[in-house]
């Protein structure tokens, strides 16, 4: 416990030397921060654990709203079909062991930026013309994953709303599409990497139940230095709106590209 004291200190002391603007990911340069701000929707619950925070994204159409590090997204303008996407990290751990996250957490918010501080893991979001990046922070090795070459450790996040994911791309990235087809955003670079700024090999599954998708990235950490950083974005196809692309054939779980600056904790 005591070892486990000092290396959480350790961690601390590093953080706090880490500049905003990389603590919680990069923008756009070109992207107007008035235009992607995080509000509190209510400053009269500013203390309270379920304090509504609210952003635009006009780049994406996209309307978010976070609360207790759960998100849900919506069109921001009239668009057919009306769609909505719930999106919440329910869970860090290796091999079949998981554990959950310790809800709700207060936020932290800062420009187009909102952190969420759960003790041995931080998440973040940042809003930008590029899409909304999502970020995750391992402090320490989940339960069972401190070190086994044999057991990945992962995030798992849920997804539930009107949209239903798929793994497009030869499997490395994942689209979510409505009921007739449509594909309406996707999520996509996704890159891992630990606090040398060294890639790890991720991968992502899909693992659905019975009322929503649970989306599983993978990380081979065998080799890692914690803490470790792995991030996503979700945004709009590059590609025009349209029916859904064929599905991907195969069993193979891809290794996904990327180029993840180097580690910064939020």
């Amino acid at each position: 416990m005591k070892a486990r004291a000092v290396r959480r200190l350790v961690v601390g002391l590093a953080l706090s030397l880490v500049p905003l603007p990389r603590v919680f990911g990069a923008e756009n340069p070109g992207a107007k921060r008035s235009e992607y701000d995080v509000r509190l929707e209510n400053p009269a619950l500013r203390e309270g654990a379920h304090a509504v925070y609210r952003a635009e994204n006009p780049a994406h159409n996209l309307s978010l709203a976070f609360e207790g590090a759960d998100v849900r997204a919506v069109p921001r303008a009239a668009e057919a079909p009306v769609f909505w996407l719930d999106l919440s990290v329910t869970g860090i751990g290796a091999g079949e062991t998981t554990s959950p996250f310790a809800k709700p957490a207060r936020a932290s918010v800062s420009g187009n930026r909102i952190g969420y501080d759960f003790g041995d893991v931080r998440q973040w979001y940042v809003n930008g013309a590029s899409g909304l990046e999502q970020g995750v922070v391992l402090l320490e090795p989940p339960p069972g994953g401190d070190p086994d070459p044999g057991r990945p450790i992962h995030v798992d996040l849920s997804i539930g709303g009107s949209l239903s994911p798929r793994l497009i791309e030869n499997g490395t990235a994942v689209g979510l599409f409505t009921q007739q087809g449509k594909w309406i955003l996707e999520c996509g670079d996704l890159a891992a990497s630990d606090a040398s700024g060294k890639e790890l090999p991720a991968r992502i599954e899909l693992r659905p139940d019975s009322t929503r998708s649970l989306l599983r990235i993978s990380i081979d950490a065998s080799d890692a230095t914690y803490p470790l950083l792995v991030r996503a974005r979700f945004r709009r196809p590059a590609r025009p709106l349209g029916p859904a692309p064929a599905r991907s054939r195969g069993r193979r779980k891809p290794v996904l590209p990327g180029s993840p600056r180097p580690w910064s904790g939020s």
